[in-house]
């Protein structure tokens, strides 16, 4: 079986979200990996530290600019990827928060797909 179809369209409904556990049955309904489709408008961004608690995920720029952050205990870390093709890859456990410098467009991949493995800090 195969399927085919557009990313932006299929992840409507899940923020961005087209491959993972949240998927109706069929090939996109996965237990093993989430693709993500994202497109953020300049100034868009999450100023609320969280982290998987079993995920690893995978960002890829495609277009724009995005910072990151990234907090593991007391200290905090700032990667900027602003060329296509850069990324960044991060394990579960590891706290971080994104900002759109531009419009801009990504390609996300967490793996395994866990239902609410996200992990809120306070």
């Amino acid at each position: 079986m195969f399927v085919s179809g557009n990313a932006g369209k299929d992840g409507k409904d899940h923020r961005g979200w087209f491959v993972g556990h949240f998927m109706p049955e069929g090939p996109a309904c996965r237990k093993d990996i989430e693709l993500k489709l994202s497109f953020h408008p300049q100034g868009d961004g999450d100023d609320v530290f969280d982290a998987q608690g079993h995920a690893t995920s995978f960002s890829m720029l495609i277009s724009g600019r995005m910072e990151y952050q990234f907090r593991r205990g007391d200290q905090l870390e700032t990667v900027l990827v602003s060329e296509p093709g850069d990324y960044v890859m991060w394990e579960s456990g590891v706290s971080h928060t994104w900002l759109a410098l531009e419009d801009t467009e990504s390609f996300t991949v967490r793996w395994p797909s866990v239902p609410n493995d996200i992990i809120k800090e306070e």
